[in-house]
């Protein structure tokens, strides 16, 4: 049932309002910053994503997947709202398979600086995590999260962009004050394929450090290489992430992603 639902909503959106699918304007980015799978990019936009994660623990003999849809609008290149729901399904070993709503995640871009070259653009971001997701059953942390981050792409050359995001996050709840440092970076290389296309390998690398609470210092860090394509005002992208530390949440994952520049 999950997978009839995840279909019927990606071809209800696709197909929606011809309208709605215009592609939007980028003539103030360079080509070459691209979406990539983990790290945002600091482009305010109108964008339709559909993300799909699939992740495995063969040592606990668990496996987890995640249906998430992605809406970005901008307004004016003043500020953007992007919004993430996601849908989990979690199969553990020893209990039942469960499928349900994940926390939902509220992102605001608040400006972005924009270098004259269109090669260097900085954009500050909040985000607020929702608690819909029942901890109990792995859907969520059951923790209101509020996050401010920095996003920032550089354009090295022509066809080379580095990728950077900084997070912190700071629980809202009392009873769980654990914080957290987020990090991810970026590096890819786009081969230009027409006057709209590209084909870009990249390597991401994302992290995180716990601040404060009972296990403070503790760091967990992965390692993410893949493929993103984009022609027209479709983009698409495949990658296999995999932990470098000893502190971790799954033994690899697969990543997959389509969407679509949308005005609204």
């Amino acid at each position: 049932m999950l997978r009839v639902w995840v279909v019927a909503v990606f071809g209800s959106l696709l197909l929606g309002s011809p309208s709605a699918l215009a592609h939007q304007n980028h003539q103030r980015y360079h080509r070459a910053i691209i979406d990539p799978l983990e790290t945002h990019h600091a482009i305010i936009e109108d964008e339709f994503t559909w993300n799909f994660r699939h992740e495995e623990d063969p040592e606990d003999g668990e496996s987890a997947q995640q249906y998430e849809l992605e809406l970005a609008w901008a307004f004016a290149d003043l500020f953007g709202v992007e919004v993430f729901v996601p849908v989990v399904h979690f199969d553990p070993r020893e209990t039942t398979a469960a499928s349900g709503i994940g926390d939902i995640e509220l992102d605001i871009k608040l400006w972005s600086f924009v270098h004259p070259s269109s090669k260097f653009v900085v954009t500050p971001q909040a985000n607020l995590i929702l608690p819909t997701g029942e901890r109990d059953r792995n859907f969520g942390k059951s923790s209101t999260v509020l996050e401010p981050a920095l996003l920032a792409d550089l354009v090295l050359g022509e066809h080379v962009a580095l990728q950077a995001n900084l997070e912190y996050g700071v629980s809202l709840d009392k009873d769980r004050r654990a914080n957290d440092l987020g990090y991810a970076v970026s590096l890819a290389y786009s081969f230009f394929l027409g006057p709209q296309g590209s084909f870009s390998p990249l390597l991401e690398l994302v992290g995180e450090t716990i601040a404060s609470g009972p296990k403070r210092g503790e760091n967990a860090v992965t390692l993410l290489p893949g493929f993103k394509w984009s022609w027209g005002g479709w983009h698409a992208g495949v990658g296999y992430q995999f932990p470098l530390t000893n502190r971790r949440e799954f033994e690899w994952a697969l990543l997959s992603q389509v969407g679509y520049h949308l005005s609204w």
